[in-house]
């Protein structure tokens, strides 16, 4: 037990984000009862849900939470889950998952089907709900400049050399 709270924001004011690892758990509703961590998240971009899961190559995937009728998603977008793995689905069922990149509301790239275009569009409310009632702070964008190849090397802030050892300040 603490006899202190802990902190909501940090020195500046803004919200202290605090993952919490989540261990390896037993899913109830698989068949399979393969092991597997509970993948819930949010966005970093748009701050709206997402689930990751891994794909056959071992490499994860960010899904958005629900399934969308498979009508209403591009062939090429089909995922299913299954085992705790993310497919390509190309089996002809009626409900798909569908990567969470191409509806994100921080994105530049507008959605192949109309019906995905008001899921993003929604996603975009909620993403403005979040940012409004300061739950979630979007990341800063970085200016473009048209740097010279030369200069483009250089690091992002400075480095102090301290005993012959590289420190970020």
């Amino acid at each position: 037990m603490r006899s202190t709270a802990l902190p909501s924001r940090l020195w500046d004011g803004s919200p202290l984000h605090v993952r919490t690892r989540r261990s390896l758990r037993l899913s109830s509703d698989s068949a399979s009862r393969l092991l597997r961590c509970g993948q819930g998240d949010r966005c970093r971009d748009c701050g709206n849900g997402i689930e990751w899961y891994h794909s056959a190559n071992e490499r994860p995937v960010r899904l958005h939470p629900h399934e969308l009728p498979a009508e209403k998603v591009p062939p090429t977008c089909h995922r299913h889950v299954s085992g705790g793995f993310a497919h390509p689905a190309g089996d002809g069922s009626g409900w798909c998952r569908l990567p969470h990149s191409m509806v994100c509301p921080a994105r530049d790239t507008s959605p192949a089907t109309p019906e995905l275009t008001g899921l993003r569009r929604a996603l975009a409310v909620n993403t403005r709900r979040l940012i409004d009632s300061g739950v979630f702070t979007p990341p800063p964008t970085l200016p473009e400049t048209n740097a010279s190849p030369s200069t483009s090397c250089r690091p992002a802030r400075p480095v102090v050399h301290m005993l012959y050892l590289s420190l970020p300040s």
